[in-house]
């Protein structure tokens, strides 16, 4: 049965993929709420364990499974506190590598939309963060043109 919520609003929870979750903010009961609605959680260890194009193509296979299109919402807080010093402080995230080639390769596949949240200005006068925020973006965009290109 697919799940959705709200159900009139049409979006398919198993679409949902969280991807790179990591560190102790992570409560295990939203991962346990997360997998009763029938959302998928790939961990930071999950990505580290293989190549980071299979990963982007897993992922997108399982976010585009059986909907009309594909939105990419990513959260500054998937990366390393050593490359997001105006985002939420957590260790062990994604390296800016990483991260650029997992949506690189992802958007290859074609999106809809995205969106980046969480950067904090107050916390990062250098801008080190909203920079790397539209390095990302163009890496996004740079997919999705290479998209259009080979699909019309």
């Amino acid at each position: 049965m697919t799940k959705t919520y709200p159900p009139e609003e049409g979006v398919r929870n198993e679409s949902l993929v969280h991807t790179g979750i990591h560190g102790p903010r992570n409560k295990p009961d939203s991962g346990k709420l997360a997998k009763e609605a029938g959302a998928v959680t790939v961990t930071i260890n999950d990505i580290r364990k293989k190549n980071l194009i299979e990963t982007a193509n897993e992922v997108y296979e399982m976010a585009s499974k059986d909907v009309d299109g594909v939105y990419l919402s990513i959260c500054s807080d998937v990366l390393d506190f050593a490359f997001n010093p105006g985002g939420p402080v957590d260790g062990n995230g994604l390296s800016s590598y990483e991260l650029l080639t997992l949506v690189h390769e992802f958007t290859k596949k074609g999106v809809i939309g995205m969106d980046f949240v969480e950067v904090y200005p107050q916390q990062d006068p250098n801008q080190f963060s909203a920079h790397l925020a539209s390095t990302i973006i163009l890496y996004a965009l740079a997919g999705n043109a290479l998209n259009m290109q080979n699909n019309g």
